[in-house]
């Protein structure tokens, strides 16, 4: 009874441990499953992500190697890779542990973390060398140190792989990734023989269109479009699946057109579209066919075939970069800046994920920014024109009244003339862009009579915000200001033409329109220089380019301007002034410092400053006989000469300034001694004045005592006359 008692309990306790044990099993094993369902949903996602990345591109240089480098943060992944370590970390002797490694290293790679994925593939093949993952894990090893750019590891690691006769799944994975070592480094000729390697060992037909479409991709980055079309054509004998064909004949409809071959292109595209494509794949190969018509000169067929896409491939990135193509077509074929403005507008709003969203945007700004660079120049150069014209007038007024102001009307007629021509060359653009949009084929066809109302409607509403913008712009008063806002307008303005649209004909004629109505102006040696090199590069006229050269290097020899013009055409160049002022200044140094010769070093001096004006060292040469002159030959007179050069020649320098308080002090010293002879001179003149006054005054006492005097006399004589006559006789 007792043992049947003790067998019991034993029993219990056997079953409680294994229930724990199961308990323990099924708990890492269920963390495990969540680290596996959390990779495979983010598989899901990422290879959801590349077709979408893929319907956002439609350029054919756009290489689908590679499409992890590209994917966006997948929140999978870092779930997976959590899971996965509470695996290693809580359960390091299960057997799932080799399964955590590849589920982080994996996790990692297509996370674009490659320290830490190379770490993980190299302890899963440390510690499980024999495991099922290990090839897999040195295949995706050799793939993140090419991505590191450690190329030599990786050629290392795939070697390694190909040696291992045993397991040869990954082998044309690898012979692949091998011609993908070469392929990255740019070393293309070696990339095709490692690719042609893998079409002659691989019987697989998938890898062997993949090394074909990589040996098109290779001759295409050294731009052989020749080898490349005949590398594309053949991966269709390999009959690879639908999605890797339609890359392989675009690429090779692609190459054909570079070639000049316009009809073979346009066939490998007809036949594309038999194809059972997407609707985003179809609406590509429209694209392309358009793009091919428009290569071909066939200009009314491709812009047909734009609106096409547009009309039946809407909200794709093909239909956005058809209404980017009207807008060039607009923009260079029209000059209708306005149509296509409004094409760039549509191609933005048409698929904001498009490829070509950002060159639109650059357009729309480009366009903004040329309209505003012509309101402001027009409301300069007419406030311009307008501010003289009202100067003219008021000399005018006092010349009537008897001042001593005249009128200056032939600045004005000049001026004038300055607007005239604008206006007169804007209306010969006008009518050439008329002439152009008369004799477009597809205008008339497009356009119904409601759209040329609507359109003159908007006209009519433009040119009124037109007008209420120039009155919005800030002009300055003084004439001088004016004229230094439209130079620096104008620049801009031909820059814009010419880098942001590539019209060198308008930026030709925006800066010698600059050249004309600014001579005297210190930018002209830039425009000048421009012009020549789009006459050079552009235009293919090196007789007018190297005439500008030569004016550059005549009238303006001292500028950088003159210096590249001089090596564009062959001349030796001119010695650095600053270099030859520097040989003569240390030698001025040396006769004062050195020798004791401050009259010699005055000569030098003075010899910088007179063949090298221009140069560093002429105001400080200056400075330096005024210095001779006032501390070593006490000659002031001389100093103060050199002092007042130095000012009026050099007002900018720092020498200038200092000269201007040595003059300052000169001029207080001179005044208080001025105004001491004054003083002196006042009070000399007061006590003068007060001695001639004491003199006028005693003169005047003595007389009037000498008057009192004889008028007492004559009053006793006449008392005597009178008693003589009263006496009796």
């Amino acid at each position: 009874m007792n043992r049947l008692i003790q067998n019991k309990y034993l029993f219990s306790a056997f079953f409680l441990i294994f229930l724990l044990a199961l308990s323990g099993c099924g708990a890492y094993y269920n963390t495990f499953y969540n680290a596996k369902k959390f990779y495979s949903e983010a598989e899901k996602q990422r290879l959801k992500q590349e077709k979408q990345l893929q319907k956002s591109q439609t350029s054919v240089r756009q290489s689908q190697r590679n499409p992890r480098r590209r994917v966006s943060n997948i929140q999978g992944y870092k779930k997976a890779i959590e899971k996965a370590s509470k695996v290693l970390q809580l359960y390091p002797k299960s057997k799932y542990v080799d399964d955590a490694l590849m589920i982080i290293g994996k996790s990692f790679f297509y996370e674009n973390e490659n320290i830490k994925a190379r770490r993980k593939f190299k302890e899963l093949l440390a510690a499980f060398p024999k495991s099922e993952y290990a090839p897999e894990a040195r295949l995706l090893l050799g793939k993140t140190e090419l991505a590191m750019g450690k190329y030599d590891a990786a050629e290392k690691t795939l070697n390694e792989l190909l040696l291992d006769k045993e397991n040869k799944k990954y082998f044309s994975d690898a012979r692949l990734e091998l011609g993908e070592m070469y392929f990255k480094q740019k070393l293309y000729a070696q990339a095709v023989e490692q690719y042609e390697r893998t079409i002659n060992k691989i019987k697989d037909k998938n890898v062997r269109a993949k090394a074909q479409l990589r040996i098109g991709e290779s001759y295409l980055q050294l731009n052989d479009y020749s080898k490349a079309a005949a590398a594309f054509g053949r991966v269709r004998k390999y009959k690879p699946d639908v999605e890797f064909l339609y890359q392989a004949d675009l690429k090779h409809a692609f190459c054909l057109d570079k070639l000049n071959q316009y009809e073979k292109a346009l066939n490998v595209y007809d036949r594309m579209l038999k194809l059972t494509l997407t609707n985003y794949e179809t609406g590509n190969v429209y694209l392309q066919s358009a793009i091919t018509l428009e290569e071909k000169g066939d200009l009314k067929r491709a812009y047909e075939a734009f609106q096409n896409v547009i009309d039946n491939y809407p909200k794709t990135a093909a239909s956005a970069e058809a209404y980017y193509r009207l807008g060039l077509y607009e923009l260079h074929q029209s000059r209708d800046f306005s149509q296509a403005l409004d094409y760039f507008k549509k191609a933005v709003k048409e698929y904001p994920r498009g490829e070509f969203v950002k060159a639109a945007r650059a357009q729309i700004q480009a366009i903004t920014r040329l309209n505003e660079l012509g309101d402001t120049i027009w409301a300069l150069e007419d406030a311009y024109v307008r501010k003289l014209n009202k100067e003219d007038i008021g000399g005018d007024t006092v010349l009537v009244l008897g001042g001593n102001q005249t009128a200056n009307p032939d600045t004005a007629r000049t001026d004038t003339a300055l607007v005239s021509a604008r206006r007169d060359s804007a209306r010969a653009d006008s009518l050439r862009r008329k002439e152009k949009i008369q004799n477009n084929p597809f205008a008339e066809t497009f356009l119904t009579e409601a759209q040329k109302k609507e359109k003159a409607r908007q006209d009519s509403l433009k040119t009124a915000a037109l007008k209420k913008k120039r009155r919005s712009i800030k002009i300055p008063s003084d004439p001088e200001e004016i004229k230094k806002m439209l130079v620096q307008n104008d620049f801009q303005l031909a820059e814009l033409y010419y880098f942001q649209f590539a019209m060198s004909d308008s930026a030709l004629q925006e800066y010698n329109r600059l050249i004309t109505n600014f001579p005297e102006n210190p930018g002209i040696p830039k425009a000048l220089f421009s012009m020549a090199y789009i006459y050079r590069q552009n235009l293919k006229d090196t007789t007018a380019a190297d005439s500008l050269y030569r004016e550059i290097v005549r009238r303006y020899p001292k500028t950088g301007y003159a210096k590249e013009a001089r090596k564009t055409l062959g001349l030796p160049p001119i010695e650095d002034e600053n270099l030859l002022a520097e040989q003569i200044f240390l030698e001025a140094e040396k006769l004062n410092f050195d020798q004791n010769l401050p009259q010699e070093a005055i000569k030098k001096y003075r010899e910088v400053v007179r063949k090298y004006p221009d140069s560093v060292y002429a105001p400080k040469a200056l400075y330096a006989v005024a210095w001779i002159y006032e501390n070593e030959l006490g000659r002031g007179k001389e100093a103060l000469g050199a002092y007042q050069s130095l000012k009026n020649e050099f007002p900018k320098t720092l020498f200038a300034s200092v000269a201007e308080k040595k003059l300052r002090a000169v001029e207080r010293v001179k005044q208080a001694r001025a105004d001491s002879i004054k003083q002196k001179a006042a009070k000399a003149a007061k006590k003068q004045t007060a001695v001639i006054d004491l003199k006028h005054k005693t003169a005047a006492d003595s007389l009037n005592r000498k008057a009192v005097k004889d008028s007492t006399q004559t009053k006793t004589e006449a008392v005597k006359t009178d008693t003589l006559r009263e006496a009796p006789k």
